[in-house]
């Protein structure tokens, strides 16, 4: 049986995916349902998942989502962004779009493929951009008029048309450096900072690092996904730093920055996790008991937002047996 065509052909409301698609629904009603009119925000989604955040739910579906920052739905998506008002605004374009491209088929038919990809998945710059250029065609098209020919430009000389040239490509090698070269030389050095760290190469480890958070530093998102994806490589590698007595040295680097981050996004629970993690391996380590102390904080704090989550009571409990049966010490201003 050929996977892929059975996947795609394949229809079923048991299916894991499906029901989970359902649980994230019924959490997107209850959310708009708080707010209704102007709703929680753009990308908001995730503070109303967190809050009602079941594990069994999404267990008896078959599938074991922890983070979810989208409904899965487009018209979900814009009711809890904006409320009733943005929800009926974004019915409104496309109902418009409908109109405008009913009497050209090819037009339709990406239009309806558009939407009906999005009752169940994510919009994202991808299929966004597309959108847009598909609206702004389909209106180019109602404007135009048969009557119209190139007399009825505005017409430019030759040396105006060349210096817009010059400057519409100076804009776009420019913003192709800013927005494309800068977070690749900042992809690369993720990859180097992490190798050098695994590999207990310290000084390239931080030429690496420092360069990354340099070319990020215009970019907020992109910095902080840089900033899990280091934290994540040194909390699940820890154990050959630790033998080595080399861990400290980085953990405390990267929780000086994970802190920053924290203080800035104080709901984004992947970052709160992760940084009490690095608290909790540093405690243990330094057998520091004010920084396990802070580790318990966040994991308390993560438990008021989302009280349901498995992962943030175990790691809770996990904490708390440390700090009982490993070791007695005063606290310790960290350092």
């Amino acid at each position: 049986t050929n996977y892929t065509l059975q996947h795609l052909t394949s229809f079923s409301l048991n299916e894991g995916t499906i029901k989970s698609r359902f649980e994230m629904w019924k959490m997107a009603t209850s959310g708009l349902q708080e707010r209704p009119i102007f709703g929680w925000g753009r990308e908001n989604f995730s503070y109303v998942f967190d809050a009602q955040y079941k594990y069994s739910d999404f267990e008896s579906a078959g599938v074991g989502e922890q983070w979810e920052d989208r409904a899965h739905n487009i018209f979900f998506d814009e009711a809890i962004n904006g409320g009733i008002v943005e929800l009926l605004a974004y019915i409104a374009l496309l109902v418009t779009a409908f109109i405008t491209m009913r009497k050209r088929p090819v037009l339709l038919a990406a239009l309806i493929s558009y939407t009906v990809q999005n009752l169940f998945g994510v919009d994202t710059l991808n299929s966004f951009l597309p959108f847009l250029i598909l609206l702004a065609f389909a209106d180019f098209l109602k404007q135009q008029r048969p009557e119209a020919s190139l007399n009825s430009y505005v017409p430019i000389k030759m040396e105006q048309a060349y210096a817009i040239s010059i400057v519409g490509v100076g804009f776009v090698l420019l913003a192709s450096f800013q927005f494309t070269i800068k977070p690749m030389v900042a992809n690369a050095n993720v990859y180097k900072a992490a190798k050098s760290m695994m590999t207990n190469q310290y000084e390239t480890f931080k030429r690496s690092y420092k360069n990354g958070i340099e070319n990020l530093k215009s970019f907020s998102g992109l910095k902080r996904e840089y900033l899990t994806l280091i934290g994540s490589t040194l909390v699940t590698n820890a154990s050959p730093l630790v033998q080595t007595n080399a861990y400290l040295k980085y953990a405390n680097i990267i929780s000086a920055d994970f802190e920053t981050i924290y203080k800035a996004n104080a709901l984004e629970q992947k970052n709160m996790l992760l940084l009490a993690q690095l608290f909790l391996q540093r405690g243990v380590v330094a057998q520091n008991m004010y920084l396990l102390d802070q580790s318990e904080d966040i994991l308390k704090r993560l438990l008021e937002i989302s009280p349901n989550k498995k992962l943030f009571q175990t790691t809770l409990e996990k904490l708390k047996s440390l700090k009982e049966n490993a070791f007695k010490a005063p606290p310790v201003p960290s350092k």
